[in-house]
């Protein structure tokens, strides 16, 4: 009788063993599991922190380029107030003046201002509608090869 007793508590030992290890188990699972959880939380701060800054980063740039515009504008407006008949360009100019002739001023600022784009425009347009040439194509021509720079009032 004593060996069936001591044969019982072996098992029941080996059976609270056995759960124990189960346990462990589990409680180990949970704990990689949280592990896991938490380097994915810290990645996801990490890239919320670097859209942030770099979204601020923007905001900074945006606020002080709309100063320069506004600088700028400041500067071109009081240049129109000081341009000879800019009272008559003005919107309160009398209905009698010749509109053309009272526009023209104003006309003038403006092609100026807008020929330095166009230049940059069709030089960048030519420059990429030019073909491409490999080595052996140029080794193979006789003339020569020129690039043009684009730089304000220069093609």
């Amino acid at each position: 009788m004593q060996e069936h007793l001591e044969k019982k508590g072996l098992q029941d030992l080996r059976a609270q063993i056995f759960a124990s290890s189960a346990d462990n188990a589990c409680i180990i699972l949970k704990i990689d599991n949280a592990c896991l959880a938490a380097e994915d939380l810290r990645l996801k701060y990490e890239m919320e922190l670097a859209m942030r800054q770099s979204v601020e980063s923007d905001i900074n740039g945006l606020q002080k380029e709309l100063v320069f515009m506004k600088k700028n504008h400041n500067e071109e407006e009081n240049g129109l107030h000081t341009m000879p008949d800019y009272n008559s360009t003005h919107p309160q100019a009398t209905h009698g003046e010749d509109s053309v002739s009272t526009k023209a001023p104003l006309k003038q600022v403006l092609l100026h201002r807008v020929s330095p784009a166009q230049q940059y425009i069709h030089c960048s347009l030519s420059w990429s509608s030019q073909p491409i040439v490999s080595p052996s194509d140029a080794n193979s021509r006789q003339g020569s090869i020129t690039i043009r720079l684009c730089t304000q009032g220069h093609t």
